[in-house]
């Protein structure tokens, strides 16, 4: 309800009182004179005051239920007004809080991709001297094509940090991926973001994964106990095969 309302619905309220009070004491005033006509005349009736209470009361008490269900009407009326207010700011907060949601949604899995993309670039060799996917793809082709001198520990060991980075980076990417599938992001970010992550895993991820996925590994004796290239792996493979479950099911979405 308006203030203009409002300010109309008062003043007919008072309006209607003050002639409500005028007619009474009219009433009373025109009781109170002598009769014009004899049949009209109260002299024989009892007390005045009784005569007027006896006629007004009636009056006054009707006039009092009315503005009694006025006041409930009016009191109803605003409890439903200040329901759909407070309905409507609800929704309104509920769907701020939504999009803000989803733009930190998005913001977050896009930071988790920078970081990933940084990882990646920032692998290198124990000696410096490979990096990158260079660094990846001369680890895993010594690895799984058996290239490894395993008798000579300190070739093994200048891959020992791709080794752990990579396994890291994996869990980086099926983290990213089902984070992309799990949390509220509009639907054109969402495309977007899976469109990049595959994107990404096709360039440089892809390879070095299928490698993985596609040799068996066998549990080997070694001459050096402190090394095994099957224990090395077997975590990494599992880890792939379920990149590649994930990323079925992206293409999907």
């Amino acid at each position: 309800m308006t203030d203009t309302m409002k300010n109309f619905s008062s003043k007919k309220i008072t309006a209607s009182l003050l002639v409500i009070i005028v007619v009474l004491f009219s009433l009373v005033f025109l009781f109170t004179r002598p009769a014009i006509f004899p049949f009209l005349s109260l002299t024989d009736t009892g007390e005045i005051g009784d005569t007027i209470g006896g006629i007004t009361s009636p009056v006054i008490n009707l006039i009092a239920a009315y503005l009694v269900y006025v006041s409930f009407l009016a009191q109803v009326k605003a409890n439903k007004k200040q329901l759909e207010i407070s309905t409507k700011q609800f929704e309104t907060l509920e769907k701020e809080i939504l999009e803000s949601s989803r733009d930190r949604n998005y913001e977050v899995v896009l930071n988790l991709f920078k970081d990933l993309k940084e990882d990646y670039f920032s692998l290198k060799t124990l000696d410096g001297k490979l990096i990158g996917e260079v660094a990846l793809k001369t680890c895993i082709d010594y690895y799984i094509n058996h290239t490894l001198d395993i008798h000579r520990p300190e070739q093994v060991r200048v891959y020992d940090n791709i080794i752990v980075r990579w396994k890291y980076i994996l869990t980086e990417y099926s983290l990213i991926a089902s984070t992309i599938t799990s949390v509220s992001i509009r639907e054109m970010e969402k495309h977007q973001l899976i469109k990049l992550l595959l994107s990404f895993y096709e360039a440089h991820l892809e390879y070095a994964s299928n490698q993985l996925i596609q040799v068996e590994l066998h549990s080997t004796e070694t001459v050096i106990p402190e090394f095994s290239i099957i224990n090395d792996l077997a975590d990494h493979r599992l880890i792939a095969l379920e990149i590649q479950e994930t990323n079925n099911l992206l293409k999907e979405v």
